[in-house]
């Protein structure tokens, strides 16, 4: 880095943007960056006239000029109902903001959504709680929970994350006449401001035999990541299973497609590309899509040769219709970037960084990164940073090195070669 630039410091004046008052708390943990450089984030603030129910607000800009998207306290719809909580504020590259908040009417009940601002106007209600679900009976509502038994103050509608058209896709709990433990989850796509339906909890599960419906595609909102979303509306998402012939064996599925037309592209059980003996998965990671329509996700599988002592976890990848094993643990792989050279690793495992403990992470330019401990040519225990291009993955096996489709080691910390 040549040098380092502050966008919100604490007890630093907000400026024209809220004359008066100074940044309390930027809080990191929900702030958003795109390429134009603006940052998104979530901040109390302090000065006169503010106090609990207006000391927070969401901030989007840089160093050099900063707005207010919304803030506590503010009128959020036409009925006069105000920002009672904001959470989770994010962002897309064209500069659209979305948030998760709670609001309180001038009487009768609160209702939890997500807003959106576009091309710096007010932000507006999109999806609701008191808005009746699509693909639902009729009267079947998003639900409002205000937290009852998760860790989050805010109700059973997940986060938003936008793409660059400014739609995204989102997990809902629900209530209504008929909604009970077997139906009380579901996932939508908001595309051109209509809401989709995608899946929901005791629907037939696409490509499976009839009667094996999902099983809470949603377990835990605000615990679980949100649905991955792409530009071209493509949705991926991780769901449990339940019916006849149903295992712990073959219980979870990996599917993709745009709402209407999921696609199966992985389940628990199935024999795992790149293995030579027919391994089964024996679970799975969050998904994570690229703009390509690609998916990459982590797998596990049950072969007893790891060295932890439990599965032996691996990165795969769906490209082109093929799903294919980008890496796993026990794999020697090149890590030189040279056509011709050749310096082997030794993979043990890999070290996990999200919040929601993804390790792969997806760029626009179809590379994926991960973390990785292991020994290399001296013998030596090294964590490295790999990036590999999804767009050049050829046909694996656990003996073929990692070859010229790894671009950069970008980052390596020596430490005592381990027993």
């Amino acid at each position: 880095p040549t040098g380092f630039e502050p966008i919100a410091v604490s007890d630093s004046p907000v400026g024209d943007a809220l004359p008066g008052t100074n940044y309390f708390s930027p809080s990191g943990h929900s702030a958003s960056f795109n390429r134009n450089g603006k940052v998104t984030f979530l901040s109390t603030i302090s000065g006169d006239g503010i106090n609990s129910s207006n000391n927070t607000a969401v901030f989007q800009g840089d160093s050099s000029s900063m707005r207010v998207v919304a803030r506590e306290g503010d009128i959020a719809l036409p009925d006069g109902s105000v920002f009672a909580v904001l959470e989770r504020p994010s962002q897309n590259d064209v500069g659209d903001v979305a948030f998760r908040a709670r609001t309180t009417p001038p009487a009768g009940s609160n209702q939890t959504g997500i807003y959106i601002s576009r091309g710096g106007q007010p932000a507006e209600l999109v999806v609701g709680s008191t808005m009746e679900a699509p693909g639902t009976p009729e009267n079947t509502f998003f639900d409002r929970l205000d937290g009852a038994g998760f860790p989050i103050p805010l109700s059973g509608i997940s986060s938003p994350n936008l793409n660059d058209r400014g739609d995204f896709a989102f997990g809902a709990r629900l209530r209504g006449a008929n909604v009970d433990d077997d139906n009380l989850t579901g996932i939508w796509a908001v595309i051109d401001d209509e809401i989709r339906y995608v899946a929901r909890s005791g629907d037939q599960a696409p490509q499976l035999a009839p009667g094996v419906v999902f099983d809470r595609v949603v377990s835990e909102i605000g615990q679980a990541p949100q649905p991955e979303f792409n530009n071209d509306g493509v949705v991926a998402i991780a769901s449990r299973v339940r019916g006849d012939g149903v295992t712990a064996e073959n219980d979870t599925g990996i599917w993709m497609g745009v709402p209407g037309q999921l696609e199966l592209i992985a389940r628990k059980g199935d024999a795992a590309p790149g293995f030579e003996n027919g391994e089964p998965f024996s679970g799975f990671g969050q998904p994570t899509l690229t703009d390509y329509g690609n998916l990459v996700v982590r797998g596990y599988i049950e072969d007893g040769n790891n060295t932890s002592g439990i599965d032996t976890t691996g990165i795969w990848a769906h490209v082109d219709d093929q799903f294919e094993l980008v890496i796993r643990e026990g794999q020697t792989v090149d890590i030189d970037p040279s056509e011709d050279g050749f310096e082997p690793f030794e993979v043990i495992d890999f070290s996990f960084t999200s919040g929601w403990g993804r390790n792969e992470l997806v760029n626009g330019n179809e590379e994926v990164t991960f973390f990785v401990e292991g020994f290399n040519a001296s013998g030596e225990y090294e964590h490295l940073l790999l990036t590999t291009s999804l767009l050049s993955v050829p046909e694996p096996s656990v003996s073929l090195a990692f070859g010229a489709w790894v671009l950069l080691v970008c980052w390596g910390a020596k430490r005592d070669a381990a027993d």
